[in-house]
Order: C-alpha cells, then structure tokens, then sequence
C-alpha cells in the first residue's frame, strides 16, 4: 500500500508532468495536423470573393496614382477600393478632384510610403503585384 501512495503522491506526479511538458515540442507538421482537424481552418472562398480580388488587383496594377470615385463605377469597383483602404494600399480623400467641377470630389490615391516595409511588400505580393514595378509605375496626374 505504500508503493501504490508513494506513486501516486501529487509532488512526484506535477514533477513527472512538467518534466513531460519541456520535452515536448510542437512542430510545423503537428500545427499542419491540428489545422487539417480543424474544418474551419479550411474556408473556401467564394466566388464573389475571387472576383472582389480580382478587382483589387486591377486597381493596384493600373499605373495611375489618383482614381476618382466616377470611375469606380461597379458596387466590385467601390467594394474592393473600401477593402484596398483598410488593408492600407489605398489612402481616401473628400477632397482629391475638388478642383474639377465635373468630377466628383471624393476619391483615392495609392498609397506610396517613406520607407518600404515587408508588410506592404506581403500585401502586395497577396494581390500579385511586383512592389518594385508597383511603384515606379504610379502615375501621379497633375492638378
């Protein structure tokens, strides 16, 4: 009866378990195994959501610079330039064709940073857009 305490003492069974804990490690094939088990790991994209990328991807490769809202004629047009805001490639003004009477004044400018992060080079790259070509070839319309 001794023995069968002795095993099962709570000090001597924490010191076991964390001994077993610092000898495991988690590998890239269990993060991989445990994602596979998961199913909303894995979401499928929808269609609409394809052609939402597309778009933004025709609206980062285009070469001008500045881009009136007119022009975003499409709800696609509008949504993908609201998504392109929020993940910073887009910057939205009120004020950007206020000059020109017959154009609407809102709209967007592509965003050029100081310094050239690997952040913005991902978010390019997601959209399959070369950073280098990205930004010698905005064109900036002038006023």
């Amino acid at each position: 009866m001794d023995a069968c305490s002795a095993c099962s003492s709570p000090d001597r069974s924490t010191n076991e378990n964390i001994r077993n804990a610092e000898n495991i490690g988690v590998t890239d094939a269990d993060m991989k195994e445990l994602e596979n088990l998961l199913p909303c790991a894995q979401r499928t994209i929808t269609d609409h959501e394809l052609h939402l990328k597309k778009v933004r991807r025709q609206v980062l490769q285009h070469p001008c610079g500045a881009i009136s809202t007119l022009s975003l004629m499409k709800k696609f047009d509008r949504d993908a330039a609201t998504l392109l805001v929020e993940e910073c490639l887009l910057l939205f003004t009120n004020d950007l064709f206020e000059v020109y009477s017959q154009l609407d004044p809102e709209g967007y400018i592509k965003y050029i940073p100081n310094t050239i992060d690997l952040v913005l080079i991902s978010r390019l790259l997601h959209y399959e857009v070369d950073p280098s070509l990205y930004f010698q070839d905005i064109d900036i319309p002038e006023v």
